[in-house]
């Protein structure tokens, strides 16, 4: 295993490439020691980052059971688990590891079925690397296990990027070949442009896991000035 830096700003669990790490560090002005841990070896970037910015081999789940960092992300990590346990032992680790807060972003699923029955799909839930497919009833549930387990007192499921019709790039009909990108009208076929969606679709998932209870309305804050966060799904406070 890789050798981790003592002190720890913030660590990015299954950074891949890196860019997710670099995005979080200039996002969140970050000037301390920003680490990005990947499992595969041949997915980390050679060299580094910036000049806080490091990356190392490592499994999340092989972590120490201790405080490592103030913060934890894990961009596009969860749906690439095989099952909820797994997503709640890695979400169970992050909370070990942090000291204030985990934050995940990731694609919203909310909207299969709706979408199903209007003859529509999102590209993304017909991809084979995205298996655990997690609506936010999963994520409230595997976080209020967290609460009661003590080990977050605080936590918000948001969403952004709002889908008002079929003319989004990120809508396929369902004839759509499986493993496909944002749809291009020159490479794909069958989709029927411009049908508004009368139920409120997003394209990214956000949940905020607070260690202490005070953090979360200025986490939250700063995510919907960051992220466009517009639609606030649950909080355990008014937002």
């Amino acid at each position: 295993m890789s050798l981790l830096p003592k002190r720890i700003e913030a660590i990015d669990i299954g950074c891949g490439d890196g860019r997710s790490t670099v995005a979080i560090a200039s996002r969140l002005g970050l000037a301390g020691e920003v680490v990005g841990i990947d499992k595969f070896a041949g997915r980390l970037p050679i060299g580094e980052g910036g000049a806080n910015i490091t990356f190392a081999a490592y499994d999340a789940m092989d972590l120490p059971n201790k405080k490592l960092a103030q913060i934890a992300t894990l961009l596009n990590v969860l749906p690439g688990l095989p099952n909820a346990g797994q997503v709640q032992s890695m979400l169970r680790k992050a909370c070990i590891v942090t000291r204030d807060f985990v934050y995940v972003a990731q694609p919203q699923f909310d909207s299969s079925a709706y979408l199903i029955r209007r003859g529509f799909k999102t590209y993304y839930s017909d991809q084979s690397a995205n298996r655990f497919q997690g609506t936010s009833s999963d994520y409230f549930r595997i976080a209020r296990s967290l609460m009661e387990e003590g080990l977050i007192e605080d936590f918000a499921l948001m969403e952004s990027d709002r889908i008002r019709d079929s003319s989004d790039p990120v809508i396929h009909a369902l004839q759509s070949s499986a493993e496909s990108g944002p749809y291009d009208e020159a490479i794909h076929r069958y989709k029927e442009p411009s049908i508004s969606f009368s139920e409120p679709i997003y394209k990214r998932f956000h949940i905020v896991l607070c260690r202490k209870a005070a953090q979360l309305t200025p986490i939250v804050k700063r995510l919907r000035a960051s992220e466009r966060v517009d639609s606030v799904i649950f909080s355990t406070i008014p937002l």
